[in-house]
């Protein structure tokens, strides 16, 4: 499906596009809240300054798509295949992300709150200028990521793979949860 046929049913009053496979489309400045995208294929498309808010992309791939200026809130990205993909200036707000593949992404300037990643691939990652609060990275695997984080409060850690290829200095860290236990008010000075 093209742009112009979602864009179509979109409008027509149609929200279940789960398992649908879409060539490059491309999304700008649309509230699609409560969209269902579960098991789309939605690969090389762009999604700019949207609102979604309750959205389903549960199992969707979005390999080497791009995402601008979008708030995302109370949305399930469960297991989705996000492999190479950019997000830039975006906002997620209670976001799951369990068992999600975002290997090789770039996410600069993410905001994330109350987001859960555990189990999640985020190796060879780029994070550039991300705030983490409340954020469970539980069993998450960060082999060869490289993490420029300008904000990290209680972040759980616990059972990760912190085999990081970089980490920026002189980042706040407050209250984590590792395996050995809570870190309180913890400044990072220096480089893994």
């Amino acid at each position: 499906m093209d742009t112009d046929e979602f864009m179509s049913r979109y409008t027509s009053g149609e929200r279940d596009f789960g398992g649908v496979i879409f060539d490059e489309l491309i999304l700008v400045g649309l509230n699609i809240n409560e969209i269902d995208f579960s098991g789309a294929v939605l690969s090389n498309g762009v999604l700019e300054n949207l609102e979604l808010k309750g959205a389903c992309f549960r199992d969707a791939i979005l390999k080497n798509a791009k995402m601008y200026r979008t708030n995302i809130c109370n949305s399930d990205f469960k297991r989705a295949d996000l492999r190479g993909i950019e997000i830039n200036e975006c906002f997620l707000s209670k976001v799951d992300l369990r068992e999600s593949n975002l290997a090789y992404s770039i996410l600069a300037g993410v905001n994330f709150v109350k987001t859960t990643m555990s189990s999640s691939e985020l190796s060879y990652s780029k994070f550039f200028r991300v705030q983490m609060r409340e954020v469970d990275l539980s069993k998450a695997d960060l082999t060869d990521a490289e993490l420029f984080i300008y904000e990290m409060s209680q972040v759980n850690l616990k059972g990760a793979n912190l085999e990081i290829r970089s980490f920026n200095s002189d980042t706040s860290l407050q209250e984590l949860i590792l395996p050995e236990g809570t870190i309180d008010d913890f400044v990072y000075e220096g480089l893994l």
